[in-house]
């Protein structure tokens, strides 16, 4: 038999309570979860530095030394940028940030990449464009009242913008 406890308020007083009779398993579906996502958002982070690690390399043989870094800068300040945000809006974190960090992560190399080969106005002008349609389409997604949907909308939204806002700094003078 299963019996469900609705409104529980001390889950680890009840746990102590039903395991010393036998035959009784306490079973905590939302405490399992949590655990479950816990560790797939510390995956998550490695998976995050293991990628911005290949991501390093890649522009390290593509570019110069100081071309590669410059170029990775608006990713890493755009990241860095978000988790201070959120940080000051008292954000938990969650596998759904972190996972909307590698979307990030790739915007920013891209922005960078882009404004470095373009280096005219038309470039600027194509990022811009595309910031903004993500920003208003994630940045709406930030409205949810879902917490994981609103999760991932404003670290998209904080993210690009940020990213945007630094590749647009340190892009090469044409």
């Amino acid at each position: 038999a299963v019996v469900l406890l609705d409104g529980n308020s001390a889950p680890d007083a009840v746990r102590a309570a039903v395991e010393v009779v036998p035959g009784v398993q306490y079973v905590d579906q939302v405490a399992d979860i949590s655990h479950v996502l816990g560790e797939y958002r510390r995956i998550a982070g490695w998976l995050m530095l293991v990628v911005m690690t290949v991501m390093l390399a890649c522009l390290l043989v593509f570019y110069r030394n100081a071309v590669a870094i410059r170029t990775a800068i608006p990713a890493a300040a755009g990241i860095t940028l978000t988790l201070a945000t959120l940080g000051l809006m008292h954000e938990a974190m969650t596998l759904f940030h972190v996972l909307s960090l590698l979307l990030v992560l790739g915007l920013g190399v891209d922005y960078a990449i882009i404004l470095r080969e373009g280096r005219s106005r038309p470039a600027v002008l194509a990022v811009f464009l595309s910031m903004t349609t993500t920003l208003i389409s994630f940045g709406l997604l930030g409205f949810s009242s879902v917490p994981f949907v609103r999760s991932i909308g404003i670290t998209v939204a904080f993210g690009v913008a940020f990213t945007f806002l630094v590749a647009v700094a340190v892009k090469p003078r044409s």
